[in-house]
């Protein structure tokens, strides 16, 4: 059949033909319905490119499935259902879409706050790992040690005592005056 003479069918007979497997059928359908399903697809949906999409998507899909496709008594309805069907298709796969990207973003965003937090935190403890250590080398010899036992060993003032045989009150001075000097060596560090 010549171009010219597709023109002149109704639409049930394109669509039978088009069943048949007669492709330029179905491209006259297409020419014929294309404005009626844009205003009507723009009507539900006011996004021009998306409509323009769901109509392309819509005959690509009839094509692919034409062995398939049913007898349609009122093609104008099955087009218009058809239009319908896919542009909510369409927007639920599209919501699904957003969810998911929103959902990946935060996620995304979330675990890359942890990990810059973590790295920063590593970061910082071992500056003041650092500074402590430095604050710690001008002590005394016997503060270094008292600081030691007490809490690095985790032992009593009596016990340090009795380990460096001196007095419990000599223990309480040279932790409170090591103390004294590690919390100025921290701050004049910091």
């Amino acid at each position: 059949m010549y171009k010219s003479s597709y023109k002149k069918l109704d639409d049930r007979q394109l669509w039978n033909s088009f069943r048949n497997s007669d492709k330029q059928c179905l491209s006259t359908l297409f020419n014929r319905y294309y404005s009626k399903l844009f205003n009507y697809g723009f009507n539900i949906v006011q996004n021009d490119e998306f409509v323009k999409d769901c109509i392309q998507e819509l005959f690509l899909t009839l094509l692919e499935q034409r062995n398939t496709v049913s007898n349609a008594y009122s093609v104008h309805s099955y087009l218009f259902v058809s239009m319908r069907r896919m542009l909510f298709y369409n927007l639920r796969k599209r919501k699904n879409q957003q969810i998911r990207n929103k959902v990946f973003t935060e996620h995304f965003i979330d675990e890359n706050f942890h990990i810059e937090n973590r790295i920063i935190n590593s970061e910082i403890e071992h500056e003041l790992a650092d500074i402590l250590q430095r604050a710690l080398s001008d002590l005394s010899n016997r503060q270094k040690q008292v600081i030691h036992l007490k809490y690095f060993e985790g032992l009593s003032n009596s016990e340090i005592a009795k380990l460096l045989c001196i007095n419990r009150q000599s223990v309480y001075n040279h932790v409170s005056e090591a103390i004294k000097q590690l919390k100025y060596s921290v701050k004049s560090a910091a």
